[in-house]
Parts: C-alpha cells; sequence; structure tokens
C-alpha cells in the first residue's frame, strides 16, 4: 500500500493554528506574558489610561486602589488592578474622590 499525502492539504490547518496562536499573544499583556509580578507607578498608570497623580489619589489610603510599598517604591500588581477595574465596571463606572 502507497500511502500519497500531498503536504499543501495541511497548509489550512497549518495556517489556521498559526493565526489562533498570534490572537493568543497579541491579546496577551506583555507584563503577563514576561511574568512581571508588580508594576510601577508608570507602568500602573499606563495600564488605566491616567495620570500619575490620578493613580496616587486613586491609590489606597487615599483611594481604593491596593498597592505595595517595597523600598520607598509604590508598586502594583496586575491582579489588584484588574479587581478595581471590576469593582469599577460593577459600580457603574463611578468613583468617588
Amino acid at each position: 500500500m502507497n500511502l500519497h499525502i500531498d503536504p499543501e492539504s495541511f497548509r489550512p490547518v497549518i495556517e489556521a493554528a498559526v493565526a489562533a496562536a498570534i490572537l493568543r499573544l497579541r491579546s496577551e499583556r506583555p507584563t503577563d506574558r514576561l511574568g512581571r509580578i508588580l508594576l510601577s507607578k508608570r507602568e500602573a498608570a499606563d495600564a488605566l489610561g491616567v495620570s500619575i497623580a490620578t493613580l496616587d489619589r486613586l491609590t489606597a489610603p487615599r483611594g481604593d486602589l491596593r498597592c505595595v510599598r517595597l523600598d520607598g517604591r509604590v508598586l502594583y500588581s496586575p491582579e489588584a488592578i484588574r479587581e478595581w477595574i471590576a469593582v469599577r465596571e460593577a459600580e457603574g463606572g463611578r468613583h468617588e474622590d
């Protein structure tokens, strides 16, 4: 028995798999992909689309965004930012300063 498989017949399957992998990579945040545990003030502000001054107002104890204070630096976990966003969404997006 002689079985002939045309390599071109696999092209659509391979292209679909590559396209799906590219979409997954594009949807991941770079900090998540790099395994970062904590974000700097600048990175957190950029992720939220706000200024550092606004981030300072949102950060506990003044606001309710949790942070980690380490060696004089204020850092944020991606999980804390996601949780904070989820609470804002559940409240209809309102935030009181």
